[in-house]
């Protein structure tokens, strides 16, 4: 699971925000998993801790860069012919596979959130720059993305995304917001429908 928060300030400075990312993080961990087995499959988190307990960090390093490239790739033209988007293979190789076997899994779900915050200062010059008639967006943005990949092969068995032009939350500090966790249960739900 990757999970990436960031402020955008007034001069378009971006700024990470990783105490909130842990929060989110867990939310998310535990929504997938209720997804997931609501579809009828049985899920096993792979907490950091047992990643480095288990000294798989290198494996899991390599899965995510992998992974990553070849979603990119995946992805490159945003809409595929429909006969060829069905027919495409993509295979991740030797780091899933050396996972699956570690892990004793037979399928891995990745996640991929990124939520772009604007702060005060951004959201008010947005304003005075679309009064003055520039088309700007005034709003946060949000991507999600899950990826199932199959252990035995490395191949990527599926994969969907979403982005969302409203946040989750109604402030990056409310870290105990409800709506939080029912927004992340209808963007994960969208996400899986079509599997």
């Amino acid at each position: 699971m990757q999970t990436e928060v960031y402020t955008l300030d007034i001069g378009h400075c971006k700024e990470r925000k990783y105490n909130y990312e842990d929060h989110l993080e867990e939310l998310l961990k535990q929504e997938i998993s209720l997804a997931m087995q609501k579809n009828g499959l049985r899920v096993k988190l792979l907490y950091n801790k047992d990643i480095r307990t288990q000294k798989l960090d290198d494996l899991v390093s390599r899965f995510r860069s992998s992974y990553n490239n070849t979603y990119t790739a995946l992805y490159t033209p945003l809409l595929w012919p429909e006969g060829k988007a069905f027919s495409m293979t993509q295979n991740i190789g030797e780091p899933v596979i050396m996972l699956g076997e570690k892990t004793g899994a037979d399928i891995f779900v990745l996640l991929h959130y990124v939520q772009m915050i604007k702060t005060n200062g951004a959201r008010t010059c947005d304003f005075l720059m679309s009064a003055l008639g520039c088309s700007v967006s005034n709003v946060d943005n949000i991507f999600m993305s899950i990826g199932i990949v199959e252990a035995k092969s490395g191949r990527i068995l599926w994969t969907n995304a979403t982005p969302q032009a409203q946040p989750f939350s109604s402030s990056i500090f409310s870290s105990r917001d409800k709506s939080e966790i029912g927004n992340f249960y209808s963007v994960i739900n969208m996400l899986l429908s079509p599997l």
